[in-house]
């Protein structure tokens, strides 16, 4: 993985043809890639070496003190 020349909480990686991203913020941590079991895998690797996750998967999450709600329409709202 290679790290953000702007942000260094934020790594990237080229994972079957598709971008893999992985930010993480003092204890809260986002992994996105277009396939699920690449996303799978990776949480599988982290806790087999740090422990079990809280994890939240869809379309509500909580991250660094907001609530995000994707939405069906590409778009998502943020609240503090």
């Amino acid at each position: 993985m290679g790290l953000d020349p702007y942000d260094s909480c934020i790594a990237n990686k080229i994972v079957d043809k598709k971008q893999c991203t992985i930010a993480w913020y003092v204890n809260d941590m986002k992994i996105s890639h277009a396939n699920q079991d690449v996303v799978i895998q990776i949480i599988q690797d982290i806790e087999r070496k740090f422990g079990k996750m809280s994890l939240t998967r869809g379309h509500k999450h909580k991250l660094l003190g907001m609530d995000i709600n994707f939405k069906k329409d590409c778009t998502f709202t943020v609240q503090m």
